[in-house]
């Protein structure tokens, strides 16, 4: 095993690729931060800025292992995500992200974007890296899209607008316009040629105030702006990777051993026997589920079938509303806690098989001392929709591992195994170093 600190140059230890005949994988480290999708759709997060710390790994060659690190500082962690640090162009400019199976574009403040929530981060310039091309109709630096303070008008709709230049993209609190921008993209050591979208436009609210720069978009490239903006796909297309996959693991309680891995993924991880099941959809990571089971009782609540997402991105479970109220009438989780060592187990089929939580998994204690369903209800509208969305609670419990063309026919699929949590693996030890400052608005 080689280890190493990252820096604001290169990352020793990470810095050249380790290749196989194969190609080669990685693990990034995520830090544990505001809840995406809610943030996305709905919610404002609190303020916090990126001083915590990154760790890379690689095991073996042809691996690379980037840590997912829990957010510290006293906040709330009932709301949560994960993000974690690329490097984009060469020489590297460096960004902390979140690696989102929800969504499928890698978006960057831009050198040009002059809104106080691009300010207040990292932003990537393209005049600096030898390796960036400017895609067809993007703006020049004469050019007067700079972006503004100017709240967009409220959206609850997620909308990506097409033009010339680049898109804008509508979340539920805010916009983001920017240009289609291609240059070297690396998760770790892991390096390939993408597009993606720089910002020259930022909505103050919900962006100025999170700690990470981007989104880094880990879905099917049915959801990108178009393939090659697929950050994961293009690693498949330019084989830089050992195998087509991606791993994730968050950990529970205190640990600071979350983590994605690319190339391949850790049986270490694993406290059961790896289950693959096909992909169903052509966005998401999507499966199908039969029925949800609270104790020993079917609800069908599904006729025939639900769809199923697993969403890095949220940091609960999500169902639609007239199923999220049944769960809660018959889960009956108190704000006082009372009880809720006798709550029923809560199950979900998925392709034939039963992937349980207990109420430790679905119910968040605060720090107030009260406890919480991890449930929220979330109608996303056809096509693609109506939706469940298995979250944090779920990905706490499986490890799961994402397999581009491991289906017959070389069509994707999604592998689950319980996670091995509490401290039953000896963790793994990190360089860590800070990522460069961030810019004063």
């Amino acid at each position: 095993q080689e280890r190493g600190r990252t820096s604001q140059v290169r990352w020793p230890g990470c810095g050249r690729a380790q290749t196989t005949r194969k190609g080669c994988y990685c693990r990034l480290p995520l830090h544990k931060l505001v809840h995406m999708r809610v943030l996305l759709m709905s919610l404002v997060c609190g303020a916090a800025w990126l001083d915590t710390m990154f760790g890379h790994s690689q095991t073996e060659a042809g691996v690379h292992r980037v840590q997912l690190l829990r957010e510290g500082s006293g906040r709330k962690k009932s709301s949560s995500e994960y993000y974690g640090v690329i490097s984009v162009g060469t020489p590297p400019q460096k960004f902390a992200v979140v690696f989102d199976t929800g969504s499928g574009n890698l978006l960057l403040p831009g050198a040009h974007c002059k809104s106080i929530a691009c300010r207040r981060h990292r932003r990537y310039n393209a005049g600096l890296s030898k390796t960036a091309t400017a895609l067809r109709g993007a703006a020049e630096d004469g050019d007067d899209d700079r972006g503004s303070d100017e709240e967009d008008e409220e959206d609850t709709s997620l909308i990506s607008r097409r033009h010339s230049r680049g898109a804008t993209i509508t979340f539920g609190t805010g916009k983001i316009s920017g240009l289609y921008q291609r240059d070297r993209v690396c998760v770790g050591s892991i390096c390939s040629t993408a597009d993606f979208m720089a910002a020259t436009k930022e909505s103050r609210k919900p962006f100025t105030a999170v700690p990470f720069d981007g989104i880094l978009g880990l879905s099917l490239p049915a959801m990108s702006e178009g393939k090659d903006f697929n950050i994961f796909h293009s690693m498949v297309q330019q084989k830089v990777l050992k195998h087509n996959i991606f791993s994730m693991f968050l950990a529970d309680g205190s640990r600071k051993d979350s983590e994605v891995m690319f190339g391949d993924y850790d049986p270490k991880r694993m406290a059961s026997k790896l289950v693959w099941l096909p992909v169903s959809g052509k966005k998401y990571w999507e499966v199908k589920m039969s029925d949800i089971i609270v104790g020993s009782k079917r609800q069908h609540l599904c006729h025939p079938k639900c769809r199923v997402a697993i969403d890095s991105g949220t940091s609960m479970l999500a169902t639609p509303s007239r199923m999220a109220r049944r769960l809660r009438a018959k889960l009956k989780v108190r704000k006082d806690c009372h009880g809720i060592e006798h709550l029923p187990n809560l199950s979900f089929i998925l392709a034939g098989k039963k992937l349980e939580l207990s109420p430790k998994d679905y119910i968040h204690r605060k720090q107030d001392g009260s406890c919480k369903l991890s449930l929220m209800s979330l109608d996303v509208p056809p096509p693609s929709g109506p939706l469940v969305i298995l979250g944090d609670p779920f990905l706490k419990k499986f490890y799961t591992i994402y397999d581009a063309t491991g289906a017959p026919g070389g069509k994707p699929r999604v592998g689950f195994a319980k996670a091995r949590q509490n401290n039953d693996i000896e963790m793994l030890q990190l360089g860590e170093e800070q990522l460069p400052d961030l810019p004063s608005a």
